[in-house]
């Protein structure tokens, strides 16, 4: 009887199966829908130009003899946006370097480098004379 009972349990089972999978199999399943319409309100106004550059100018200097320091810069911009200006250096090798420069629309920096010959060395005072020979040893009788 257990054999039989299985046997219609699971035909049954199988019927079960049969049904659940013809309900769920009837629908196709959900795809993507159709794009969002676009939104009713207009694009953002377009952002206010930038306000003209400002006019400025500055400028400073060292000039320091006894330590040899001697550099300077001053620059100008106007309300059209260029640039003009120069700074000086002095080089580690003695040189003071200038350098000019223009900077207007898009041209960049456009630079011209000039060179002062390095000041004179100071004068050589030569060698200094060598020491005088170790003294003897003192010799006690």
């Amino acid at each position: 009887r257990s054999h039989k009972h299985n046997k219609n349990m699971i035909g049954k089972l199988v019927v079960l199966c049969a049904v659940v999978a013809l309900a769920y199999g009837d629908k196709p399943p959900a795809g993507y829908g159709a794009p969002a319409p676009p939104p009713s309100y207009g694009a953002p106004p377009p952002p206010p130009p930038p306000p003209p550059p400002t006019p400025y100018a500055y400028n400073y200097a060292v000039l320091d003899a006894e330590s040899g320091n001697d550099f300077s810069a001053e620059e100008e911009g106007d309300e059209h946006g260029k640039v003009v200006g120069q700074y000086k250096v002095l080089r580690a090798d003695g040189i003071i370097m200038t350098v000019t420069y223009t900077v207007e629309g898009d041209s960049g920096f456009v630079a011209d480098i000039a060179t002062e010959a390095a000041p004179p060395a100071p004068a050589s005072y030569g060698a200094p004379p060598p020491p005088p020979p170790p003294a003897p040893l003192p010799y006690y009788v």
